[in-house]
């Protein structure tokens, strides 16, 4: 989709427990905002390998509305489209899947919001990618981990992609598209690319938090 970064890949390990007790007493609950929204069980969890892995921020899979799954052999938002496979089942690797994957990739997705990206990657280019970072920080799984998703040619075999909303960077004398967008002035980052001068606004503190735990 948009420029992309490569970093090395992490470890994942986790472990949970749980032991039976009497019932407390029974006790009024205390009052909730009615902003806050009641938490469900795996609503922190990615899928690696078929496991559940929590990683403490909110995590929304291919199984759950709105249901960004690259597993779909279809377009997901209309009945027109190319039809086939978006992602490669299984690694194109020798040996345990887990020790060659060694990159992270991160991309911004050049469409600004995590919708428009799968619907551009699902429904019109027939791609696909592990994770979308959306503006608000949630966090939308489309594949297990164990599969080969489609997002970074040669290096797909051994990498994680991850799609994190953002227009994109633009030469200086396009800035004001930016604002246009947003809607704001948000902070803006600079850098030179290939030898042009280019700017970009930086992703929100939600998709940076998010964005750390993740990695880790």
């Amino acid at each position: 989709m948009g420029r992309s970064i490569v970093l090395p890949a992490v470890a994942l390990l986790a472990a949970a427990g749980c032991r039976t007790a009497p019932p407390p007493a029974r006790v009024a609950p205390a009052p909730r905002a009615p902003e806050t929204p009641e938490p469900r069980p795996g609503d922190d969890e990615i899928v690696v390998g078929g496991e559940r892995i929590p990683i403490g921020t909110r995590v929304v899979t291919w199984t759950q509305s709105p249901f960004y799954s690259a597993y779909l052999p279809h377009p997901r938002f209309s009945d027109e489209g190319p039809k086939g496979l978006r992602y490669r089942p299984g690694r194109e690797v020798e040996g345990p899947w887990r020790e060659a994957v060694d990159l992270f990739v991160l991309h911004y997705d050049a469409c600004g919001t995590s919708r428009r990206c799968f619907e551009v990657l699902q429904d019109i280019r027939k791609l696909s990618v592990h994770f979308l970072l959306d503006v608000d920080g949630t966090i939308y799984q489309t594949l297990d981990l164990s599969e080969q998703a489609w997002h970074a040619r040669h290096a797909n075999p051994r990498s994680v992609g991850v799609e994190i909303a953002n227009i994109g960077a633009f030469p200086l004398d396009d800035a004001a598209k930016l604002d246009e967008w947003y809607g704001h002035a948000r902070g803006r980052v600079w850098g030179v690319v290939q030898g042009q001068e280019l700017v970009q606004h930086d992703f929100t503190p939600e998709q940076y938090d998010a964005l750390v735990k993740l990695a880790a």
